[in-house]
């Protein structure tokens, strides 16, 4: 009984120790590592050797809200365009073009002034005169009032004064307002002598006329 109970006894106490050697040289269960949230910046810096953080993707993705496409100027639908108070007068119908050469009776035109002179400047006759040589140029101005009148259009002839009429004349048209200035002017040598410059209707019907001399001698 004696050598039985110290046999038993020695092997609950082997068996004793070797659960505890197993315990001292098992090792603990290695932890699984968090995963970031959010990539920091050194973290970034270091991404050039780290291939596995170099994938890693952003924290929130990118949507087409955050950089919305603006239309490019060329691709906008046009503005809208208020007609203007002729276009809702004419509605569809095309803007009739204007007839400068319309019948004109002389009765119709009202001259302010008529003057020759031998130059313009800012829309004014510069020297005016009645006597002039017959190598300087000649201009003819005109300053009509045609404040509520159609558009027209005339002409100016340069010819002696007791010649025939010339057929030759320079075309001026006139506008509709209540002061419109025009000129014309000749530089044709003339031989000393009595002319005049006449105003006529397109048709041939004097509106005006200034007579004007030319006197030997050469100016400019």
């Amino acid at each position: 009984m004696t050598s039985m109970l110290r046999n038993v006894l020695l092997l609950s106490a082997c068996a004793m120790s070797a659960a505890c050697m197993d315990e001292r040289v098992d090792s603990p269960k290695p932890k699984t590592p968090a995963i970031p949230s959010a990539v920091s910046a050194a973290e970034l810096a270091l991404a050039k050797d780290e291939p596995s953080l170099a994938a890693l993707a952003p924290a929130s993705p990118s949507t087409i809200l955050d950089n919305p496409v603006t239309p490019k100027p060329d691709e906008a639908k046009p503005m809208a365009v208020a007609p203007d108070a002729a276009q809702l007068a004419l509605g569809d119908h095309e803007v009739e073009p204007v007839d400068y050469d319309r019948p004109l009776d002389p009765s119709e035109i009202k001259i302010d002034r008529f003057v020759l002179a031998h130059g313009i400047e800012q829309r004014e006759p510069l020297d005016e005169s009645e006597r002039f040589t017959g190598d300087t140029k000649i201009f003819a101005f005109v300053q009509f009032s045609n404040p509520e009148g159609a558009p027209f259009a005339f002409r100016v002839h340069w010819e002696k004064a007791e010649g025939p009429a010339s057929p030759y004349g320079v075309k001026l048209k006139v506008e509709t307002a209540a002061r419109y200035r025009t000129w014309s002017w000749t530089a044709i040598p003339r031989e000393p002598g009595e002319y005049k410059a006449v105003l006529r209707t397109l048709d041939g019907k004097e509106i005006a006329s200034k007579p004007f001399t030319i006197e030997p001698g050469s100016e400019r």
